[in-house]
């Protein structure tokens, strides 16, 4: 390594090292490094950036190919290879200022040749295996395509040609006699090296026409011999396919003996074409040792438990958890046999495992969400608690899609993602469990642009500090390569990031329970004890939502009552400003009375609970209205309607007013979007209706300080147009992921139990607004004009009535089946 070490300083163009372009088919190939920054954007401005800055040997492009079909990896690729030629061009540099090598190596799967054609001008091959006119390299220059598997960490040798994998301490393997060779979209038949090149070339090249360093010309001829045969090799060349050279190393010291050689050969080759002379152009398609020993470092000891705590410093506008968070998405037998150790020696006490069901993420769209949610909750409720918490994915492979198992692949991916992303509290530390997956998390779900590789945890397993654009800056981010370590290697991993908790975290919930157990809204310090707030979120503490009912008169607020103590629920009374105009402050007072009725009736059965009725303002949309009925102190909370107006005015008039019933100790509801329907005299055409923009909410709360959310995602008033109501749950789970208040559904009536229980699940929808069917059915009995007097007609249409809110609290209450 020292001579290494020396030929990189010594070998510079323009007084500058060439750098490294080092482009990964997913996260895992920084495993042997430190000190490199981790892209997942290559535009020629960052590009330019890294090129420029002199303080780093080199930096990673997050590619993140192996997860994409061949035609998408391409595209990825020629992306990368566009930016990079703007950069060169924007600095005045010349191709030859940086080395590019494709760490495209996981077992031997990947997109090759498609790899290093696209990224090094190599020539690439049609289906067929003959030439096709794309980029060429340029007059007079030989390519050298150097194939170097080999990868300490992993037991990975290759001999005679032949690459080998240490499955035990007693078992090496020809690699295509291991699960890996298997691989649906990147499986191969044959361990040669040699073989292997000339089938993935789909004929182009022959097996023999494939060259090899071997172990004799390494430990015989040292580094020289190896630059001679490198020369040698390039200047025979006659095909302007270039020669494929298979590198065998059994040894670090192997590996370090053939890069010296590549260097030196790559000096002469540029030296070479200055001089008239053909070029040589070396081209590397390698493991990650190979990264690490050409940028000059020697084998890299574990962190010390010192690096990998957080920093002091970190934001503080995202809460902290003090439990960490693994994600096993990785499915090879190595994966699962080091989960399986974690989850059985880890302590129920210390790691909480919750598995996401892959069956349940290919079912509908509504079960999916439902899953993502119950998984993100049990994540929020377990780290919060001190847990660290282990997620994975069921164990079964999903293959046979037609495209090796990628497409499917893509959709668990997807999913984890999205419960990654919903997160609103940042884990003490997050592990990634598989390259793909190590991807996926930091890129999509952590919005990962920059990250710094701090070194390994473990041999083979690398460690990142995440960056200030990311959604947990600062977060110790660990890629943990699927095919890595021994059993017990996660288990070691994570021990080394847990820090003891505090004695006061509160127990973690189960992790099958539904959303609402594990998210806890912040409640504003005027509305300690508001009744409302209190039945809300008692209920979201149950997977469950309340009812809340319009009335009108004495019937109306009597069936309510009599239906909550049959089901044994609780209830809100609503009384809509339209109403209030014919009955005044004596509605409001008999609803307040109402709250009594069912004490009274002694028949709520099972519940010592006094306070299960709450009194609410429905849709107030005139400040004076609001301020008339918070000063008869009969209510226990009010929506502030302020939907109708522009966005700004919006906010700004219901900051107004939740001030003013915050002042009172009233909790506010409140509505951004616009539903489209027509009740109580409210009217809007579906034209004029607005759905809630998610991107919005954050701001929205922010601002008014309001405590609860009505939504709008194809919510109606009144009755619905389509039979059966199509909800737009995927904006309800996104509007779940940006805020913690108590969310409300307007327009219950007429939505199929399916539906009601998805947006329970996915949304945490936990206060149901029902009117159209309760007045429907007392119109019907009126219609019907069998009651012959007052008396029975008030008690025919409160019976009618009571029954369809028996039906809406049952419904409300019955466990999520989506």
């Amino acid at each position: 390594m020292p001579e290494i070490q020396e030929h990189l300083r010594q070998s510079t163009r323009g007084g500058r090292r060439r750098k490294l372009v080092v482009v990964d088919d997913d996260p895992t190939g920084t495993q042997s490094v430190q000190g490199f920054p981790v892209l997942s954007e290559w535009t020629a401005e960052a590009l330019a950036r890294e090129i420029e800055d002199d303080s780093t040997p080199g930096f990673f492009l997050l590619s993140n190919i192996r997860a994409l079909s061949a035609r998408d990896a391409e595209h990825v690729l020629r992306e990368i290879r566009t930016g990079l030629d703007a950069a060169l061009k924007r600095l005045n540099r010349s191709e030859d200022s940086v080395t590019i090598i494709s760490r495209s190596d996981s077992t031997l799967r990947g997109h090759f040749p498609l790899d290093v054609e696209v990224l090094c001008s190599h020539p690439p091959l049609d289906k067929k295996g003959a030439e096709s006119q794309a980029r060429m390299p340029r007059g007079g220059t030989s390519v050298l395509t150097l194939v170097a598997p080999f990868f300490q960490a992993g037991g990975r040798m290759t001999i005679n040609d032949v690459h080998y994998m240490t499955t035990s301490p007693a078992s090496v393997l020809p690699v295509h006699l291991t699960p890996f060779a298997q691989d649906k979209a990147f499986g191969f038949s044959t361990s040669n090296l040699k073989d292997w090149v000339a089938q993935k070339l789909g004929g182009g090249v022959k097996a023999e026409d494939v060259a090899s360093i071997t172990l004799d010309d390494i430990r015989r001829g040292g580094p020289t011999g190896v630059r001679d045969k490198l020369l040698s090799l390039a200047r025979s060349n006659t095909t302007s396919l270039g020669t494929y050279v298979v590198v065998n190393a059994v040894t670090r010291e192997d590996l370090e003996c053939v890069v010296l050689g590549s260097l030196q050969a790559e000096d002469a080759g540029l030296e070479g074409s200055t001089e008239g002379e053909p070029g040589i152009r070396m081209v590397y398609r390698t493991a990650a040792d190979w990264v690490a020993v050409r940028a000059g470092l020697s084998p890299l000891p574990p962190l010390p438990a010192s690096a990998l705590r957080p920093p002091p410093d970190l934001p503080s506008h995202v809460p902290s958890a003090e439990g960490g968070l693994i994600v096993v998405g990785s499915y090879v037998p190595k994966s699962s046999e080091q989960l399986s150790f974690l989850l059985e020696n880890g302590g129920k006490e210390q790691f909480q495992g919750i598995e996401i069901c892959v069956d349940t993420l290919f079912q509908d769209e509504t079960a999916r969400l439902g899953e993502i949610v119950r998984v993100t909750a049990a994540i929020e409720g377990g780290i919060n608690a001190g847990k660290h918490v282990v997620i994975f994915t069921s164990r079964q492979l999903r293959q046979e899609d037609g495209a090796g198992g990628l497409i499917s692949g893509m959709k668990v991916s997807d999913s984890v993602v999205e419960i990654v992303k919903n997160l609103r509290t940042r884990p003490l530390f997050l592990i990634a469990k598989g390259g793909i997956t190590s991807n996926d998390v930091a890129v999509k779900a952590l919005g990962l642009k920059r990250a710094m590789v701090l070194g390994p945890i473990l041999p083979g397993v690398p460690v990142w500090e995440c960056g200030e654009e990311s959604k947990f800056p600062g977060m110790k981010y660990v890629v943990f390569p699927g095919n890595v370590g021994s059993s017990q290697a996660l288990f070691e991993a994570a021990q080394k990031l847990c820090f003891p908790p505090s004695a006061s975290t509160p127990p973690s919930p189960d992790s099958k329970t539904s959303l609402a157990s594990c998210v806890t809204p912040t409640r504003p310090v005027f509305a300690s004890s508001s009744r409302t707030l209190d039945l809300l979120e008692a209920a979201r503490a149950k997977g469950e939502a309340v009812g809340a009912f319009n009335v009108y008169n004495l019937e109306g607020v009597r069936a309510v009552v009599r239906a909550a103590a049959a089901t044994n629920s609780s209830a809100i009374l609503q009384v809509h400003p339209s109403s209030l105009e014919f009955g005044g402050q004596p509605l409001l007072e008999l609803c307040r009375a109402g709250r009594f009725f069912v004490e009274e009736m002694g028949t709520m059965r099972g519940s010592k609970e006094k306070d299960t009725i709450a009194v609410h303002l429905d849709h107030a949309n005139e400040a004076a209205v609001i301020e008339q009925v918070l000063a008869t102190q009969l209510v226990d909370s009010v929506m502030c309607d302020g939907s109708a107006k522009p966005y700004e005015e919006n906010v700004s008039w219901t900051a107004q007013m939740t001030r003013l019933a915050h002042s009172k100790g009233i909790p506010v509801e409140a509505e951004l979007g616009r539903l489209a329907g027509e009740e109580d005299g409210l009217s809007v055409q579906e034209k004029e209706a607005k759905m809630t923009d998610p991107l919005q909410v954050p701001d929205f709360v922010e601002q008014t300080a309001i405590d609860m959310v009505a939504v709008t995602i194809g919510n109606v008033h009144g009755r619905y147009a389509r039979n059966p109501p199509v909800l737009d749950l995927a904006r309800l789970a996104d509007i779940r992921a940006a805020t913690d208040r108590l969310l409300v559904l307007h327009g219950a009536s007429g939505l199929p139990p399916k539906v009601v229980h998805a947006t329970i699940a996915i949304g945490a929808i936990c206060k149901f607004n029902v009117n159209t069917e309760v007045r429907e059915a007392a119109m019907q009995v009126i219609r019907e004009g069998k009651a012959k007097d007052v008396l029975p007609l008030m008690q025919t249409t409160g019976e009618a009535m009571q029954r369809v809110i028996e039906n809406k609290m049952r419904l409300f209450k019955a466990s999520p089946s989506i």
